[in-house]
């Protein structure tokens, strides 16, 4: 979960770049919730049992786990893309009406796979390191490396740490249908959504998953926009210049985030070319795959 106000954060970025295709502009103008929503949306497994995960946390236990975020950082995340494209085709929709929210999740969750992408081999080489020094659990050193990443990112493209602020609230309570009690993903886009999960896996979570993690999510924004969010900031690193250095100068990060803005465009512009396309035939898909490939996002490429 480290990372997810990072992706969010990114998108923002990319849908204020020149060169976004006009479709998507127009529906990151009208929606820029739902662009934010699907940036996110490989991870809000990792919102299932939320309470547990806080509490795991707070006693420095590693996060659970969960089989569909798994399956959607591992398991035919180029498909998936080409499956939320010709959902959005089928159903006739447009960035001008209804449609722009099916079409900014796309556009975000398109942000999402060259975020990671690029950004995860970064983490990875840091998992190699820590593993070696102290042991411990893989995923333990994955989340802090996202954590550092993350805090220092946001520092630096806003200028002010984050945490503790209105910042992480804004961004969850944007999601479309976002509530603390009464969450619901809308309808439409939850039929999109659904669509392209089944077309790719066969079988997708149920509408009460999508809209239990939308709740969750919402939480999430509520708990670090308070004073644990302060807690978990820069201002209480006892060595927040080292890790900095470690975690994001010395990385890069910033550049491979914009380098992961660019491939986005690159991946917008792909997938404005199918969904223009008079018809989609298998050299269509095959282009569009090339650019959007199934990889490992959990390692990247």
């Amino acid at each position: 979960m480290p990372a997810f106000l990072l992706h969010a954060t990114a998108s923002d970025e990319c849908a204020s770049r020149a060169g976004v295709p006009a479709g998507f502009a127009a529906a990151f103008t009208r929606a820029p919730g739902a662009r934010r929503f699907g940036a996110v949306f490989v991870d809000l497994p990792y919102f299932t049992a939320f309470p547990l995960q806080i509490a795991r946390h707070f006693r420095g236990r590693v996060s659970l786990s969960d089989p569909w975020g798994h399956v959607f950082h591992t398991r035919g995340v180029g498909r998936f893309a080409l499956a939320l494209v010709e959902a959005v085709r089928r159903r006739h929709l447009d960035a001008r009406d209804d449609g722009a929210a099916a079409i900014a999740f796309l556009g975000g969750y398109l942000s999402h796979h060259a975020m990671d992408r690029l950004i995860h081999p970064i983490v990875q080489r840091h998992v190699r390191e820590e593993l070696a020094r102290s042991g411990g659990w893989f995923e333990s050193h994955h989340t802090e490396a996202e954590k550092y990443q993350s805090l220092f990112f946001h520092q630096e493209r806003l200028g002010h740490d984050i945490m503790g602020t209105a910042y992480p609230r804004d961004v969850t309570s944007s999601f479309p249908g976002a509530s603390l009690w009464a969450a619901r993903v809308p309808a439409e886009l939850a039929s999109v959504i659904e669509s392209a999960v089944v077309e790719v896996h066969a079988h997708a979570p149920s509408r009460a998953t999508l809209d239990a993690w939308l709740r969750w999510t919402s939480w999430y924004g509520v708990l670090l926009s308070g004073k644990q969010g302060w807690r978990e900031g820069v201002a209480a690193l006892a060595d927040a210049a080292a890790l900095r250095r470690r975690y994001y100068t010395d990385t890069d990060l910033a550049g491979q985030v914009d380098r992961a803005t660019a491939l986005t465009l690159e991946y917008l512009r792909a997938a404005e070319e199918v969904l223009r396309a008079e018809a989609i035939d298998r050299a269509a898909r095959a282009r569009f795959l090339d650019m959007v490939p199934d990889v490992d996002l959990d390692v990247g490429s």
